[in-house]
């Protein structure tokens, strides 16, 4: 097999930084075609509002392919600040993270952490009534470029998650203006921004995840606790995702009459929000696994033990044991009668 190739260190971006003998920040850009240089006054030294147009400037800086951009859109001294009662960036990003975001699945949660994150570094004290299409453009700019200073860095995203995390904004933003906290106009502005195209944009394109062979997950299957086991080739077996088989319970599993196999109807799963019904079949394979387990659980509790799993691993640890029982822990020397973590 040939040696990888060493991946390039991405280039850093151009520092945010005082000018001598002012209280002003400023960052200076190369053009890359021309070679010149051309300083950027940012505002007073530190203060969010020159974060937030140094970030923006950057993302103008590179969806322009290094050249020279127009200068920002503010005063070099800086904008004035908001007055109290004006909604801003801020204000909607932390209504929507309380009251909205909760209702999402962790794995949701991070990806709408991640967007608001950078949202807030660029355009968090801006007015919502100033946030329009071209500055959506521009954080998806600085998606796409990612941030190789920030700690810790933040690589360049796929264009499949450019896409999706540009969806949540505009979903946070169609929320704002359902509370009344920007007109639905602004709102509905920021969804003629149109998705990046495969092959018409500079964003990378996400690898494939193949699933593993087959032949490497029959080889790994005797050496998994019983109950993990049985999870996987009910896996193969039915379909189902990793979720859904985690969640089963006793209770879920009935005999449909008329094809006679054991059905799961499942109450939480992937499309439950949007009203959407799912059942998981069965066959006589998968019957056979599960059957066991079955004839052990009350209606109420989970099908599949974690507690029986680790139990297992522990004592599978336990056999292949070369330290003397007269040295080192011993089976449950070490437990706490009131651990902080059953």
């Amino acid at each position: 097999m040939a040696p990888k190739k060493p991946q390039p260190s991405p280039k850093k971006p151009p520092a945010y930084r005082r000018r001598s003998g002012y209280d002003q920040a400023i960052v200076t850009l190369t053009d890359s075609a021309t070679g010149k240089r051309r300083d950027y006054w940012l505002g007073e030294y530190g203060s969010p509002q020159s974060r937030e147009l140094y970030y923006r400037l950057l993302a103008d800086y590179e969806s322009l392919g290094r050249r020279l951009p127009d200068k920002p859109d503010a005063a070099p001294g800086g904008r004035p600040a908001v007055h109290p009662d004006v909604q801003t960036v801020n204000n909607l990003v932390r209504d929507y993270w309380r009251r909205v975001a909760r209702d999402f699945l962790p794995k949701r949660h991070n990806a709408i952490k991640s967007t608001i994150r950078l949202l807030r570094r660029m355009d968090g004290n801006t007015p919502l009534n100033d946030y329009g299409p071209r500055r959506l453009r521009l954080l998806r700019e600085a998606m796409i470029a990612g941030d190789a200073a920030a700690s810790p860095p933040r690589r360049p995203w796929s264009r499949t998650t450019v896409n999706d995390r540009v969806r949540i904004v505009v979903a946070m933003f169609r929320w704002g203006a359902s509370q009344e906290m920007l007109p639905a106009a602004a709102a509905a502005a920021l969804a003629t921004v149109e998705p990046l195209r495969r092959g018409r944009t500079r964003a990378a394109e996400g690898r494939r995840v193949p699933p593993v062979p087959e032949e490497m997950l029959r080889a790994t299957l005797p050496h998994l606790a019983t109950p993990v086991r049985a999870m996987v080739e009910i896996q193969l077996l039915t379909g189902a995702r990793p979720g859904e088989i985690v969640g089963l319970r006793a209770g879920d599993l009935t005999r449909e009459p008329r094809s006679g196999l054991l059905v799961a109807r499942l109450r939480e799963h992937k499309t439950a929000h949007l009203e959407k019904s799912r059942a998981v079949y069965f066959g006589p394979d998968a019957e056979r696994v599960v059957r066991p387990f079955l004839a052990e659980r009350s209606p109420g509790e989970p099908l599949f033990s974690a507690a029986e799993a680790e139990a297992e691993r522990r004592e599978r640890m336990s056999e292949r044991r070369r330290t003397p029982l007269s040295c080192g822990n011993r089976p449950g020397t070490n437990r706490r009668a009131e651990p902080a973590r059953a």
